[in-house]
């Protein structure tokens, strides 16, 4: 019995070692890719799926989007003070601040698989050891077994890794009608997650630029009939109360064809295109050469 689990120990210990080697690779390798973007981008967009589907940085010369569909505000300020760390150049930070994006059950993240692999497959790079410990303390099953996935996803990272720290990503299709269908605009019932550490990292984020001297510039995206499900009173005096100052870019009601928009969240290439226009002339009226 003894010579059992003292072999057991050792093929624990050796199928952790491997695990260990394994991950550690993966973070190395995804920190040999630079962070830098072009010298002429001074202005940084940040956010979720919102505004990775409105704003085409291709078509304006000093802006990079790197926004990522299904983020949250913690792996957005790690990716945010890394990208800030490799550029210098970056004056101006635009944030993707919704009535989606801080809700009251935003802190999902915290009971959905979904998004612990997304934090830690795509961002454990990034993450510190505060955001490390926070979600151990808040789902510890579901951060362990990503760490532990299976060999194959680790062993081999290319570049295409980096498109999922964000890039400018549109749908050329409408699909408004079938998602109203569906009953995507009947008001939720927001679970009991709270938003706490959502908010917490948000505010890390405004305080990481304000001690950067950088502009700070929240800009929300339209959504049709917001007023039905998207707690917009909540949205406007949170940011009312909480700051004050922060210049807001506020196209939440924007009046727009339906058939520029993918869905109730989410514009589409069309109204992509009208959107970055609109963005370019925002740039302008800040004093920001777009060249």
């Amino acid at each position: 019995m003894k010579i059992f689990l003292k072999t057991l120990s050792c093929f624990l210990l050796l199928l952790l070692a491997v695990y260990g080697l394994t991950y550690g690779r993966f973070l190395y390798k995804m920190n040999s890719y630079s962070l830098e973007i072009p010298k002429e981008k001074t202005v940084l967009l940040i956010g979720e799926s919102q505004s990775q589907a409105a704003v085409d940085d291709s078509k304006i010369q000093n802006l990079y989007n790197s926004s990522q569909a299904q983020d949250r505000y913690l792996s957005m300020y790690c990716r945010l003070k890394a990208l800030l760390d490799v550029n210098s150049q970056i004056d101006t930070v635009i944030i993707s601040l919704t009535p989606h994006s801080i809700n009251r059950g935003k802190d999902d993240f915290w009971t959905m698989g979904g998004y612990i692999r997304q934090n830690v497959q795509t961002y454990g790079a990034l993450l510190g050891l505060e955001e490390w410990m926070l979600m151990f303390r808040h789902a510890p099953e579901l951060t362990l077994a990503e760490i532990v996935t299976p060999l194959r996803y680790y062993w081999e990272v290319d570049e295409t890794y980096m498109s999922k720290y964000g890039s400018f990503s549109a749908a050329d299709y409408c699909a408004l009608q079938a998602n109203i269908d569906e009953g995507a605009t009947s008001l939720k019932v927001f679970p009991s997650f709270g938003n706490s550490v959502s908010l917490r990292y948000l505010d890390k984020m405004i305080k990481l630029c304000e001690e950067r001297d950088i502009k700070v510039i929240a800009l929300n995206t339209p959504v049709y009939q917001a007023w039905k499900y998207e707690e917009p009173q909540y949205y406007y005096d949170y940011l009312s109360q909480t700051y004050p100052d922060l210049e807001l870019w506020d196209y939440l009601d924007a009046d727009i064809p339906d058939d520029y928009r993918r869905d109730i969240n989410h514009l589409n290439k069309k109204g992509a295109e009208w959107f970055t226009k609109e963005i370019i002339d925002r740039l302008v009226l800040s004093n920001k050469d777009i060249n």
